[in-house]
């Protein structure tokens, strides 16, 4: 008796074969699918992202026949914004401290939107929503003017231990070292550094030169691939990233022995301020999600921790009512100031975790 096809393993091969067709066709030779390193679920998800998007279907439609040039563009643009970042449930959270003033940022920000492998238009709708429903309370007012771009980026952070050994040998340090000198250590590190921002660096090159007065968002599944969040021994889960020229500055002044950044990301120009969710790291956790990305968008808007019950910039992010910003916070914005931002936790957080993911690579020898 022959049994009929299962719909999903036939989805499967379709998917597949789309994929493959599409990547066969790529004029730079990218792998834009990221094929072989995904679910069904994934692949599905990068499959959508071949077909026109609703906006884009609206756009051509409304402007059809038209001699204005800026219709199309201009009407993408306004259904994207309302796609992405309008239309959402108002906040139901009471306030942390009701006595706390509602300040007023009173400005425009324009994200540009990314979306990473295997990452639904859905959870980007889902993390830039939560961003403008956070921040309307402070009249700051997000607007895109395209859809999320799907980009192959899936950890803002990877290598695995036999690819730190190899940039390490590659560099002139021997295989078989398992103490090092200062000026080794230091090698070390600059060449740990490079392996491990390299997804970074790459995503920066596509989409954040040369810098542009805007922020780009991007949703990927998580800031920290497994196999360096098991060698860096991290307390605590890294949601999210911000990078910033002023946020690198400020960095590579405070501490000198982190080398620096623009070194590990290859840049010597000015970029577009970039925001990287973990949408799985994300997804681990419980509460209010918006709270959790707002945090992190303060941090790529230059903000620091502060030890203040109820404060959008706590360490311990307060999930159970609504947190608040001062006025001080508020004129510290980069965006809205002149002001040179401190960097934020996570990228402390990793860049320390370096020494630690070098001496679990030095006691594996």
């Amino acid at each position: 008796m022959t049994m009929p096809r299962p719909a999903s393993r036939f989805l499967g091969g379709l998917c597949l074969s789309l994929l493959l067709a599409s990547c066969a066709s790529s004029s730079d030779g990218s792998d834009l699918c990221g094929l072989g390193s995904g679910s069904l679920e994934a692949c599905m998800t990068q499959l959508g992202g071949l077909l026109p998007h609703p906006c884009e279907a609206q756009a051509a439609a409304t402007c059809e026949g038209s001699a204005d040039t800026s219709c199309e563009p201009n009407a993408l643009a306004e259904c994207a914004t309302n796609y992405y970042l309008r239309g959402y449930q108002p906040e139901s959270l009471p306030p942390c401290d009701p006595s706390k003033p509602n300040v007023v940022i009173g400005q425009t920000l324009e994200l540009s939107l990314f979306r990473g492998f295997g990452i639904s238009d859905e959870a980007v709708v889902e993390h830039s929503q939560g961003l403008q429903r956070y921040y309307e309370l402070y009249q700051l007012t997000m607007e895109t003017r395209d859809v999320a771009a799907p980009d192959p980026i899936e950890n803002a952070l990877s290598g695995t231990l036999a690819e730190f050994n190899q940039a390490l040998s590659d560099a002139g340090i021997p295989p078989t070292a398992t103490s090092l000198t200062p000026e080794q250590e230091a090698l070390a590190e600059s060449v740990i550094g490079k392996v491990m921002f390299a997804p970074t660096r790459e995503f920066l090159q596509r989409h954040a030169v040369p810098a542009e007065a805007k922020v780009n968002v991007a949703a990927i599944d998580q800031i920290l691939s497994p196999d360096v969040v098991d060698l860096m021994e991290l307390d605590g889960t890294v949601v999210g990233l911000g990078l910033s020229p002023a946020v690198i500055a400020r960095t590579s002044e405070q501490d000198d022995s982190t080398q620096s950044l623009n070194t590990m990301l290859e840049l010597d120009e000015d970029f577009t301020p970039t925001l990287f969710v973990g949408h799985n790291d994300i997804a681990r956790l419980t509460g209010n999600f918006d709270v959790v990305v707002a945090h992190e968008m303060g941090h790529a808007l230059g903000l620091v921790h502060v030890d203040d019950p109820g404060n959008l910039m706590e360490p311990y992010v307060t999930d159970n009512c609504r947190t608040w910003l001062s006025q001080e916070q508020v004129d510290m914005m980069g965006p809205f100031s002149d002001v040179t931002p401190t960097p934020d936790d996570a990228l402390s957080r990793i860049l320390q975790g370096r020494k630690n993911l070098l001496r679990r690579i030095l006691e594996s020898r």
